[in-house]
């Protein structure tokens, strides 16, 4: 029988708690990587401008760092009534502070 689009080889999908042997393959190898030639990468790194350097701490981060979703409010669902006098003091003193 041949491939039909749309069908999946496996509809479950990888069983939960099961590990994606490439990705952990492809972690080790570049742990090693980094790890064998961390002086090397030390150096390289110090000759890179300012500049260079930033752009790269930024790009590794999303890597070492959780990523930040997005949050909205929904006015409609927010309560007053069960603010704590501590939560309303802070609400009244945020709104005071963009009114003046």
């Amino acid at each position: 029988m041949a491939f039909q689009p749309g069908n999946k080889a496996n509809p479950n999908g990888r069983p939960k708690g099961s590990k994606n042997l490439v990705s952990d393959k492809l972690k080790r190898f570049l742990s090693e990587v980094v790890f064998k030639d961390i002086d090397l990468l030390k150096a390289d790194f110090r000759k890179l401008t300012p500049a260079q350097r930033l752009m790269l701490v930024e790009k590794m981060s999303r890597f070492v760092m959780p990523a930040l979703g997005a949050t909205s409010i929904d006015m409609n669902k927010i309560e007053p009534e069960k603010f704590t006098s501590e939560q309303m003091s802070m609400l009244i003193d945020n709104i005071n502070l963009k009114v003046v």
